[in-house]
């Protein structure tokens, strides 16, 4: 009996196999083609805005660089625009928990992340407000675009003439609130006075570089530099913010209560704290600077000192004596207020700051 391999015609098999391969191709082509078809089929019917839609006005510190996807960094920062129809969805790249507000009403999204839709309740025509907040500090919203429903159009929100910006730590940023940063005073003080408002904040960050608490994600350098940045302390690496065009109205400055419990010289606290004011006024020439003491009172002589000495030379650097706004009762542990001191502390400034805008 003849054992031996029948003859193979490696012409043909090599053939073969080259059909096989261009046909698996063909159908995959062939089922990406579909998933496209069924992709634009679906959304056929909406408006898709880009982010860098000009009638998107975007508040704090964003990073626009890609016109595809606009990125924010820092607790707080939100966008607004005006829309009309009965649904928009929101377009995200990543993971994120907001706030946002359709005509005044505050939905809570948690870990939103992809396609975010929002119902409108009010479903008489005409325009509906939206605003878009990132809810705490690391807390980035990544907006790759907006649709809208059929029909539906876009519209610039109302700019604000003024914009006030609050530089600071936990207590800036609305940490142990119910709401975090919408809850904290920088925000209700800028929505009270209906002004744009930026919280350029961070847990458990000093003023003073190379001092920093010994817990996962405490920020290892200070305000000083960190308000330099686009990003927050946490990113690495990191690029400086671009301060260049619109200055804030009003700079509100909150530090100390860290460098305190971090136990920095005062001496040192004093040098750096100066400096910081300087930098500030080189970034923003016609600015009110207004420094706040901490609500605990740490180091209230140096600061006295320093803007006093400082104001000499600077007209627009003020000091805001905070003793007595709060009782034991504000506070959560001590240290951060509650929702209540939060409210307390954005009602006398209100008052301070409020005839420095209007």
């Amino acid at each position: 009996m003849d054992r031996r391999m029948p003859k193979v015609d490696v012409e043909q098999w090599l053939a073969e196999k080259h059909r096989r391969q261009i046909v698996i191709i063909l159908k995959k082509l062939l089922f990406l083609l579909m998933l496209s078809f069924v992709t634009f089929s679906a959304f056929a019917s909406n408006n898709i805005i880009s982010p860098n839609n000009k009638n998107i006005d975007y508040i704090g510190r964003w990073d626009t660089s890609n016109p595809n996807e606009f990125h924010s960094y820092w607790g707080g920062a939100y966008f607004n625009t005006e829309f009309t129809g009965k649904e928009i969805t929101l377009k995200l790249a990543s993971e994120v928990n907001i706030f946002v507000f359709v005509d005044g009403k505050e939905i809570l999204f948690k870990k939103a992340n992809g396609e975010v839709k929002i119902a409108v309740e009010n479903t008489k025509p005409g325009r509906h407000s939206l605003m878009v907040v990132a809810k705490f500090q690391n807390d980035e919203i990544v907006l790759q675009g907006i649709i809208l429903s059929k029909n539906g159009k876009l519209f610039p929100s109302k700019k604000s003439k003024h914009w006030v910006e609050f530089i600071g730590d936990s207590i800036t940023s609305g940490d142990r609130t119910t709401k975090g940063n919408i809850s904290a005073y920088p925000w209700l003080t800028g929505e009270a006075l209906k002004t744009a408002h930026t919280q350029i904040s961070y847990c458990g960050i000093p003023l003073t570089n190379g001092y920093h608490f010994d817990y996962n994600g405490a920020p290892e350098i200070g305000m000083e530099a960190a308000y330099l940045d686009l990003k927050e302390p946490n990113n690495n690496p990191n690029i400086q913010w671009n301060f260049d065009g619109r200055s804030p109205n009003i700079i509100i400055v909150n530090l100390g209560t860290n460098d305190a419990s971090l136990k920095v010289d005062k001496t040192l606290f004093e040098q750096t704290y100066r400096q910081f004011l300087r930098n500030i006024r080189f970034a923003h020439r016609d600015a009110f600077i207004m420094v706040l003491i901490p609500f605990n009172q740490s180091y209230h002589k140096e600061i006295n000192e320093i803007v006093t000495q400082e104001g000499i030379r600077d007209s627009r650097l003020l000091k805001i004596d905070t003793a007595n706004w709060l009782n034991a009762t504000d506070f959560v542990d001590g240290t951060h207020p509650t929702d209540a001191g939060h409210k307390k502390i954005s009602e006398q400034l209100i008052k301070i700051i409020k005839p420095y805008l209007f």
